[in-house]
């Protein structure tokens, strides 16, 4: 499954949990942080994604003004896609 497949049924699963992002590259998406819970559980358990694998978290100041990030790099080994979740959570206010 390619990226935008993997993103049209995250959004048609959980809609406006998507950010929209100009910058984003490759297989990255930002989500609103409130869905991620279920959205880490979608991606885990629908038969047609099955991210069983957690390679990589990795947390992110982007500096005094910007916001604290979550990246979470997920792989399906059973049908070899990737994705990489983006959650931007407000500095001040990092719920």
């Amino acid at each position: 499954m390619n990226h935008s497949e993997i993103q049209s049924l995250i959004e048609e699963k959980f809609p406006n949990s998507l950010i929209a992002n100009e910058n984003l590259q490759g297989n990255q998406i930002e989500i609103d942080g409130q869905f991620w819970k279920d959205i880490a559980t979608f991606l885990k358990n629908d038969p047609k994604l099955l991210f069983d694998q957690l390679e990589c978290i990795t947390g992110i100041d982007t500096g005094d003004d910007g916001p604290l990030q979550s990246r979470y790099n997920l792989h399906s080994m059973e049908l070899r896609h990737k994705i990489e979740v983006i959650i931007s959570l407000d500095r001040d206010n990092p719920q």
